[in-house]
């Protein structure tokens, strides 16, 4: 080969000159892409891109779902695990995901990087705190709420993930709550994964129902009708 400016001096055929030999030996859309990547000086193995630098997404959603921004290239930026549904501690804790790019332009091998959520929004979810109804004296019961259908839990995920602390306000120190009274139940949730929308309840008090057992009387007649007694068992009284 007598060609010097394609040539080291020892027979061996610079890059140069072998990308348009190979020209010769390749099919059309190949041959463009590298001569198009040795006039940029770039690499012929990936196009030039960059990843996504925000990866947002509520807790729920599939990789698939994320919305992705900061990304460059003429192509689509999917993550290779679409299906996967993040955890708060992935978010906390910085895990990486393998996101692929696929160009619109042929002759392009995929392109992957490892992104890592950087917006985590908890998923809303609204619960109503159940009614309850008491008899004067009586303790106060388990307290109870209800999760609204229209926003359900993430798949595998129960109550306690929620992590709702229900109370009743403002009990007095006697404890005992007047009859006819009703008293707020309010909650509220320590969750990372969830922002729980609370609506309230109320404990009612009715009076405490107890049973008396009138006396038997006798009476001659003629006689007034003695006084009329009865008994209970003082147990049923409050206190």
């Amino acid at each position: 080969y007598e060609d010097k400016m394609g040539s080291d001096g020892k027979g061996y055929i610079d890059n140069r000159r072998l990308g348009m030999v190979m020209l010769n030996f390749i099919d059309s859309q190949l041959s463009k892409l590298i001569y198009e990547t040795n006039n940029a000086g770039g690499s012929f193995y990936a196009a030039k891109v960059n990843a996504p630098t925000t990866v947002k997404l509520t807790y729920g959603q599939k990789l698939s779902e994320a919305e992705l921004k900061g990304q460059t290239g003429d192509g689509t930026w999917t993550f290779a695990d679409g299906d996967y549904v993040p955890t708060y501690e992935d978010y906390k804790n910085g895990k990486t995901f393998e996101v692929v790019f696929t160009s619109n332009k042929g002759g392009f091998r995929a392109t992957t990087a490892q992104v890592a959520i950087t917006d985590f929004t908890k998923k809303t979810i609204k619960v109503t705190v159940d009614n309850k109804t008491i008899s004067y004296g009586d303790e106060i019961p388990e307290l109870t709420y209800t999760i609204d259908e229209a926003t359900p839990l993430v798949k595998n995920d129960t109550a306690d993930d929620l992590r709702i602390t229900l109370q009743v306000e403002e009990i007095p120190e006697s404890g005992l709550l007047t009859v006819g009274s009703s008293w707020c139940i309010s909650g509220s949730s320590q969750s990372d994964m969830y922002d729980v929308k609370i609506t309230n309840g109320f404990l009612n008090v009715k009076a405490k129902e107890i049973t008396i057992e009138a006396d038997n009387q006798n009476k001659t007649y003629g006689q007034e009708t003695p006084e009329l007694t009865w008994h209970m068992d003082e147990t049923q009284l409050v206190g």
